[in-house]
């Protein structure tokens, strides 16, 4: 039996009653004090409901944020506390960890769902009258019969939460023994912590630009929360109100923080989580060779536009490395292209390790002059430095100069593709058109049979020429990969 001080009426036995005094019998639960440090995820997981969870992290940031002198502590806002703080590193992940982080795409959940058993059925029956605000309210007002969804939110292919109305996201209830957790503090004992105490000024810088973002954008946010909704509108001002707060306590113990920068982006979000999380930073590169966040009056200035400074890196998850061949033929030390240099401390042996610019074709347009200055490091406001994982992933951190500002891009983590000995690479030149329908390399290497080999059509104004590297076997040709450089600036 669950009692309370607050919020209870008599009423005749043996019937059923609306409760209609909800938030203050839940202020007024007498709950004993709370043993912190035997608090689990599982305490309150997802009973009566699988929507119970989520919807308490709603409660716990209405409440938390309130001035009432008649909310007593208790061990039911003790555990609220605790959720703010899970829900504070799951934040910290998605902002500062894109490259790990991702989003399932919608799972669609059809109330009408005529076998019972169904499980994305029974998940949406049991939305009950919310299940309006789980629903694209853009895709509604076209299709009546658009269903709620929720996207899974993963580390590393792990399931760690999900998208919520109430709170942008939730955590799950249990997400232990993740992998590759060791540069994330805030991950202890199998669940996220206030993270905030784990921070250097670079992540600090890059969560704060993250939740800027967010709070920007919040009243259009809450607005297409509610758009089916005219009287009952779902109040997230405890939501809206912490995460002002939040950005305002970073704003007061950290000075010098800059108000532009990259922010972690998912694409595959749906609405309204798609529009809450986007952010662009668009770039003017000028014919003085300056980089500038504000667009020039005089238009004639401006070189190039970049669309998003986070563009400048690029945005696959492979890269190709090399490594000295043992016989130093032809050292790499020695070549006359560009090769960022990395140092593998895992490697005592032969730990200088060389790869491809992780540069976009708009990255390579807007330094095409400048590529021997970014790798040199001889700039710390103009560098490009890398760094091999636990995991042997290559992570890339970039700074360029904006307003004569230095900023630090959002880290870059690439799977790496070592080429071996026995690669050739090739240069085709802009031999292209429109009109061709397909291209073919070819080969005077002795292949069973002999023929030509189709190569990958590009679009004629974006490329110059193309690499593509290749691996002769006794048998066959094969096309590993291909390089994409724009045309000169």
């Amino acid at each position: 039996m669950i009692k309370s001080t607050e919020g209870t009426k008599s009423n005749p036995e043996g019937k059923w009653y609306i409760h209609d005094q909800i938030k203050p019998f839940i202020h007024g639960i007498m709950a004993g004090d709370l043993d912190i440090s035997q608090v689990s995820s599982t305490l309150i997981s997802g009973v009566p409901t699988p929507w119970a969870r989520a919807k308490l992290f709603w409660f716990a940031f209405d409440y938390l944020q309130r001035q009432d002198t008649n909310i007593t502590t208790s061990g039911l806002l003790d555990f609220y506390g605790i959720l703010k703080d899970e829900w504070k590193g799951l934040i910290a992940l998605i902002a500062l960890f894109s490259d790990r982080v991702s989003f399932s795409e919608p799972i669609f959940m059809d109330p009408k769902e005529s076998d019972l058993f169904e499980i994305t059925g029974a998940f949406g029956r049991m939305l009950l009258e919310d299940a309006d605000i789980w629903t694209d309210q853009h895709a509604k007002q076209r299709n009546p019969d658009e269903l709620p969804y929720v996207q899974l939110l993963k580390y590393n292919g792990q399931v760690v939460g999900g998208t919520s109305p109430y709170s942008i996201v939730f955590p799950a209830v249990e997400y232990g023994n993740l992998k590759n957790t060791s540069d994330i503090g805030w991950y202890r004992n199998g669940k996220f912590e206030d993270p905030m105490r784990f921070l250097d000024k670079d992540k600090t810088q890059k969560l704060y630009l993250f939740l800027k973002n967010i709070n920007d954008k919040f009243a259009e946010y809450e607005d297409n929360i509610n758009k089916s909704r005219t009287n009952n509108r779902l109040d997230l001002s405890g939501l809206k109100s912490y995460l002002r707060q939040w950005q305002q306590d970073i704003e007061r113990q950290e000075k010098g923080l800059q108000k532009n920068g990259t922010v972690a982006k998912y694409s595959n979000l749906g609405m309204p989580f798609r529009n809450l999380l986007s952010s662009t930073q668009v770039v003017y590169l000028l014919y003085t060779g300056e980089l500038t966040f504000d667009r020039p009056a005089d238009a004639s200035l401006i070189k190039a536009e970049l669309s998003d400074l986070q563009n400048i890196l690029k945005d696959d998850k492979m890269i190709i490395g090399w490594y000295e061949s043992s016989d130093h033929k032809n050292p790499l030390s020695k070549s006359a292209v560009y090769y960022l240099k990395v140092n593998d401390v895992r490697d005592t042996d032969n730990p200088t390790k060389y790869f491809a610019l992780p540069l976009s074709m708009e990255g390579v347009q807007m330094f095409t002059q400048q590529l021997g200055r970014l790798v040199s490091h001889e700039d710390s406001k103009f560098d490009v430095v890398g760094k091999i994982s636990e995991q042997g992933n290559l992570i890339v951190d970039l700074t360029v100069s904006i307003d004569n500002q230095p900023y630090k891009l959002n880290s870059k983590e690439y799977e790496i593709e070592w080429a071996t000995t026995n690669n050739k690479v090739i240069m085709w030149p802009d031999f292209i058109s429109d009109n061709w329908d397909a291209y073919y390399m070819y080969s005077e290497y002795p292949l069973n049979p002999f023929c030509s080999y189709p190569l990958l059509k590009f679009n004629k104004s974006a490329i110059l020429f193309f690499l593509i590297s290749v691996l002769f076997t006794t048998d066959f040709l094969r096309i590993k990969g291909a390089c994409l450089y724009p045309r000169a600036l």
